[in-house]
């Protein structure tokens, strides 16, 4: 039996429009802040349709996963990569989310990609409706799991490993950058358009958090959803020299003191 996330993809090939009277919920942020398992939480609802993985590959079809070693990564220049690597027909994406919504028989679609940051304007002209989660958890802890992660898969495209912390918080930096310039330059109101949720905040009172995603998306979550998240924080203390964190600080220190990590 064909899954209902490639009868999706056909109903968008047959340029077929189902988004009327749907809403569009995009979970975003700097990969490795836990936008994975908050985004499983806060999917638990009998009116979300959670799209399958990311849905990366449809907003960048031939780059996505990479396989071109000239094409700069992501994590190297994600303004670049995505300005690139993008499809030109994006409506496609908005045929897929809403011909899955469909197919599910609900009335939000939730997606989460932690590429998103840097095709929110493209998204915006395609979801006027949308609202969005900006998860963010301190940078630093980010940092370091993303530098594990990328070293464990082979990707690290000739960094040593110290040079690929700083990278990420390079990257963290410029997501938070970008988030908050897109939401200052649509005048988008905080609790109406948007909410962010701090990984640390959620881990330590998930039902605050969720009471604010509820009242973003006018829904309410299963009361039986699982509520129990383990805070990892604080393995980079020990992984790299002072010097080194000292660095990554620097790299970070305005928008981790804005978001109360210093």
């Amino acid at each position: 039996m064909m899954n209902m996330n490639k009868f999706a993809k056909i109903i968008a090939y047959l340029n077929i429009d189902l988004s009327k009277d749907k809403t569009f919920v995009f979970l975003t942020g700097c990969g490795r802040s836990g936008t994975t398992i908050i985004s499983d939480i806060l999917s638990q609802s009998k009116d979300i349709a959670k799209y399958p993985g990311e849905g990366t590959e449809l907003w960048f079809p031939k780059h996505y996963p990479l396989k071109d070693t000239n094409f700069t990564p992501f994590f190297v220049d994600p303004q670049g990569f995505s300005k690139k690597a993008i499809r030109k027909n994006t409506s496609y994406v908005k045929r897929v989310f809403s011909a899955y919504c469909h197919l599910k028989g609900k009335k939000i679609l939730q997606n989460k990609n932690v590429m998103m940051p840097f095709i929110l304007d493209e998204a915006r002209e395609l979801f006027n409706n949308m609202k969005i989660v900006h998860i963010i958890r301190d940078g630093r802890d980010v940092s370091y799991s993303y530098t594990k992660k990328t070293l464990k898969k082979g990707k690290n495209f000739n960094f040593k490993e110290e040079e690929l912390f700083l990278q990420m918080a390079k990257l963290w930096n410029l997501t938070i950058d970008q988030m908050d310039s897109f939401f200052e330059r649509h005048s988008l109101v905080k609790g109406k358009d948007y909410i962010e949720i701090r990984y640390e905040d959620i881990c330590k009172e998930p039902q605050k958090e969720i009471n604010k995603y509820q009242g973003l998306i006018n829904a309410d979550l299963n009361k039986e959803v699982k509520l129990l998240l383990q805070n990892r924080n604080g393995k980079y203390h020990n992984a790299y020299s002072q010097a080194i964190l000292e660095e990554a600080t620097m790299i970070m220190r305005e928008n981790l003191k804005r978001k109360g990590y210093l």
